[in-house]
């Protein structure tokens, strides 16, 4: 920092408010406030022109929220945008970083920037992050796809590594000037130390007001050697005031430069000259807060806090992201396009959960029965989308026809569906709806086992060997039309299913004058069951042994539970002071198998551990119960005949309160670093705790966030163990211990909630179901097979089975669904397919335009091929608004696909980079 402050050539004085949604109160309460500090802004603003800008948190949801109920005022809020008076976004929501994807991250911001024009406002062109408990390595560059240069944050950094102003990297290299808020109160430090005596009443002197101003002004300039100094008027719901525009005078006579009512986004062109000599930090920013100050913490546990909440989340976005949009665009490819309305309706849902003190967990029970409500709707919505569109393109109006032969009486048809851009190959689990009818039948000795005789064909006529899994008899089917609706037994049955990149395969299944039985079985001997390429062993002691025949490395251990106290809150976790630990080992595991078929091969095992019920306070001292009862806990573990990793579904019944559990998985690897997914890339951690933190105000955790993705490797052979984590785990402790443990936080149930007396949705009673696939790791293995694995893993196959001849007819056969685009790369991975949106002046053809984002997960650049089956007739770069890149530097650094054949797209991607394409397509012969 600068011994001698340099003279200020300006100060930006940002008026404002932060504004909680839904917190300490529900989103009803909060915006009841909100309305009436709105109506004020808007009376002041309009009576004083000298108070040029107000701040909206940099969040339009604000903006719509207020209108809603004060929809008179709509021109005078779109006036006041209009004219630059208020300022808006980008954000919709201002979400927590580490609990979203990387494509809800850029949902936020392309919803929030709509958003604040169709007011008729330009949105905020900073990344206005003021209160978020740590930021993603690749927010740099997701800013720079909305032509926004600049971020305002503050949590997960620390004086002693960042200064007032730093310039900040991605892992590709894109670059944003940042600007680090003080730390005493964060964002509302010069609200506390300098308005709130003046605001309050305690100190009503407005000299008084001005020293103290100016003392925090000559603070400021001590932070950053830059000549531009930055003073936030903001703070949590606060109201707008009035003595500002005085204030600011006051300080612009007293420091002989200007004092501007102005947005950060102005910092860019104040700073152009200063730009070069400002610090460089790269990656992500999440260091624990050092100065012993009010505000300054990272708050880490928020990762863990209420998982039914977090796992309801990512199932709604997987079904978005990964489901209906992409079905969107094939409907609409293929002639039949399916409501925007719906998905712009799920689109918004969606991120009003991704808000940081929403989707965090730190808030009141009734804010989660509101959060849960609207996560309900976006998968109904995306349920509905995906059902008509498979529907309408398998060909179908009442049955499944329209694909192969001419049915054979009592012929049903299984459809398959992918809605990745790359192949399926492996299990399938499907449910077959026979009706009471059906024509052939077999017994296996004994009449209660009856079951339906069929055989299952593929498209070339080839017989499929399956398995059955089970019977649900006099089973409902309740499709849309009631006219369909009907009871009968559902056989479930597992395949081996290979089906094409975003596309479907349709089996015939026949009735057959004989008994089926399919007799071929993965290899099972004692509790070991054996591929061919993977031995899973389960061991007495309730763990898991995993062995790479290929490699010969064997895993042990896995699957043990830990579980200790918890007396924390929302926010933080924190143990007893004398706490209980335990461990599942030495404690009772029971092991089944419960199916071995030609596909795949389940077993179970399960154990009640006994923890202590709750936690209980003795001579002032919590400490864990004396009373205790078993915790219900078990694992199903699945391996495929082709599978090289192993799928292990774990329930929860938790009816114990104040504990944390967590699940371990030692990969045998002791070495000091581990790779953990993150948005658009991955990021290397180091085990255990900074030892360094001891007497910071926050000592480092262990405990660290990943999106779906952890791994670690040796150094050596870059052989090694991957946990994939499908839905509502994302804070992993990388443990300092020989075993290289990897542990999963799964449950974290506490009583105290901020600004209450306690809560019981804290404690998240109930069962709970958590996915998981173990990738055992050679040298070939890479960054993007794990994405593209856990892509897979979140949103598996959707499956249709009906009768092969409707009662209502067939609709005229839509295209065939045999891959309509596959991407092939090494190390590029698609992470949005989806309908483009409407273009004015474009024409019927551009409804059926597809954007397609890539993302390099290494550091080499590397070549990606989308093979479409139809021609194309362009394709262009665009930016997160799927808008043509208008900045001569983006265009330099995102040349236009290439394109060798009628039919491919070649397109380079420089390392961790992320790109879109608008495609359009061309009509097939």
């Amino acid at each position: 920092m600068p011994e001698t402050p340099v003279p200020l050539r300006r100060i930006l004085y940002i008026a404002g408010t932060h504004w909680d949604r839904e917190w300490y109160r529900p989103y009803e309460a909060f915006r009841f406030r909100l309305v009436s500090v709105i109506d004020e802004v808007l009376d002041t603003l309009e009576a004083d022109p000298s108070f040029s800008t107000f701040l909206l948190d940099g969040q339009t949801i604000l903006a719509e929220d207020y209108l809603e109920i004060r929809p008179e005022n709509r021109a005078r809020l779109s006036g006041l945008l209009a004219g630059g008076r208020l300022s808006a976004g980008p954000w919709f929501t201002m979400p927590d970083q580490f609990l979203v994807s990387g494509e809800g991250l850029v949902r936020n911001l392309a919803l929030g920037i709509r958003t604040v024009r169709d007011l008729g406002g330009d949105p905020l062109r900073c990344g206005f992050v003021c209160d978020i408990f740590g930021h993603t390595a690749q927010l740099p560059q997701v800013l720079r796809g909305f032509g926004i240069r600049s971020a305002l944050l503050g949590r997960g950094t620390n004086a002693a590594t960042t200064p007032a102003h730093f310039l900040w990297e991605s892992p590709d290299g894109t670059r944003c000037l940042a600007y680090k808020v003080p730390e005493s109160v964060g964002y509302g430090t010069f609200f506390w130390e300098v308005l709130s005596p003046f605001l309050s009443g305690s100190d009503p002197d407005e000299d008084r007001l001005l020293e103290r101003a100016a003392a925090h002004v000559e603070a400021e300039r001590r932070r950053s050697p830059v000549p531009v100094v930055l003073l936030m008027d903001n703070m949590d719901h606060e109201r707008i005031h009035a003595v500002a525009p005085r204030l600011a005078d006051a300080l612009s006579r007293r420091f002989g430069c200007p004092v501007a009512f102005e947005p950060p986004d102005r910092l860019p062109d104040l700073l152009a000259e200063d730009l070069p000599s400002l610090p460089v930090v790269r990656g992500e920013l999440s260091e624990t807060g050092q100065a012993q100050v009010l505000h300054h913490m990272l708050i880490t546990h928020t990762l863990s806090s209420r998982p039914d909440i977090k796992g309801a989340y990512d199932r709604a976005q997987s079904l978005l992201e990964h489901w209906a949009e992409p079905l969107s665009w094939m409907a609409a490819l293929a002639g039949h396009p399916l409501p925007r309305g719906f998905l712009d309706r799920a689109d918004r849902l969606l991120v009003e959960n991704q808000a940081h003190d929403s989707i965090c967990g730190c808030s009141v029970d009734a804010v989660y029965r509101d959060m849960h409500h609207r996560l309900d709707h976006v998968r109904q919505v995306c349920d509905e989308f995906r059902y008509e569109a498979c529907r309408w393109l398998a060909g179908c109006s009442g049955g499944a026809g329209g694909v192969g032969p001419d049915p054979v009486p009592g012929e049903h048809r299984l459809t398959l569906w992918n809605p990745l851009p790359v192949p399926y190959h492996g299990v399938a689990e499907a449910d077959l709806f026979f009706s009471p009818d059906f024509p052939a039948r077999f017994q296996e000795q004994v009449a209660a086992e009856e079951r339906n005789a069929f055989r299952i064909v593929d498209p070339e006529g080839r017989e499929v060997p399956y398995g059955l899994l089970g019977i649900r008899r006099n089973a409902t089917r309740v499709p849309f039309d009631p006219r369909e609706m009907g009871s009968g037994d559902v056989h479930r049955v597992s395949l081996i299913a290979s089906v094409p990149a975003l596309g479907s395969v349709t089996y015939r299944i026949l009735p057959s004058d004989r008994p089926v039985r399919h007799l071929d079985r993965i290899r099972v001997d004692g509790r070991t069951m054996d591929n061919g390429r993977l031995r899973v062993t389960l061991q007495g002691d309730g763990t898991l042994s995993l062995e790479d025949l290929a490699t010969g490395r064997r895993f042990d251990g896995l699957l043990e539970w830990r579980d200790n106290g918890e007396i924390g809150d929302g926010w933080h976790h924190l143990a007893p002071l004398r706490d209980v630990g335990i461990s599942s080992l030495g404690q009772p595991a029971r092991i089944e198998f419960l199916s071995n078929t030609p596909a795949a091969c389940t077993a179970r095992i399960s154990w009640r551990i006994e923890i202590p019920e709750d936690i209980v306070v003795e001579d002032g001292e919590r400490i864990r119960s004396g009373t205790t009862r078993p915790l219900a806990l078990s694992a199903e573990i699945r391996l495929g005949r082709e599978d090289r990793f192993v799928d292990v579904a774990v329930q929860v019944d938790n009816r114990h309160r104040d504990h944390r559990l967590k699940l371990l998985f030692p990969t045998g690897i002791d070495h000091p670093e581990y790779r953990a997914g993150s948005a658009f890339c991955f990021v290397t951690r180091t085990t255990g705790r900074d030892l360094s933190t001891a007497d910071w105000k926050e000592v480092a955790k262990p405990e660290r966030a990943f999106d779906g993705a952890v791994f670690k490797r040796h150094p050596a052979d870059g052989q090694g163990l991957a946990v994939l984590s499908a839905h509502g785990v994302h804070e992993v402790e990388g443990m300092d211990d020989r075993q290289g443990t990897l542990a999963l936080t799964l449950l974290r149930c506490f009583r105290q909630v901020f600004g209450t007396d306690g809560e019981e949705g804290g404690q998240v009673p109930g069962l709970h179901g958590y996915r998981f696939r173990l990738v055992p790791l050679d040298a070939d293995i890479r960054e993007a097979d794990l994405v593209r694995s856990l892509q897979e893993l979140r949103t598996g196959l959707y499956s249709q089975a009906m009768p092969a001849a409707g009662p209502f007819g067939q609709d005229a056969p839509a295209p065939a669904m045999a891959g309509l685009l596959t991407v092939r790369s090494a190390a590029c991975v698609a992470t949005r397919i989806a309908r483009a949106a409407p273009d004015p002046g474009e024409g019927e053809a551009a409804d059926r335009d597809l954007v397609l984002r890539l993302c390099n997960y290494s550091d080499q650049a590397d070549d990606a091929a989308v093979l479409c089956a139809f021609p194309i007739l362009d394709a262009w770069p665009v930016d997160f608004l799927d808008q043509p890149l208008s900045d001569p530097e983006d265009r330099a650094r995102q040349e236009p696909p290439e394109r060798p054949e009628p039919d491919v797209l070649r397109i380079r991607l420089g390392p961790w980079q992320v790109r879109t394409l608008r495609i359009r397509p061309g009509t097939r012969e």
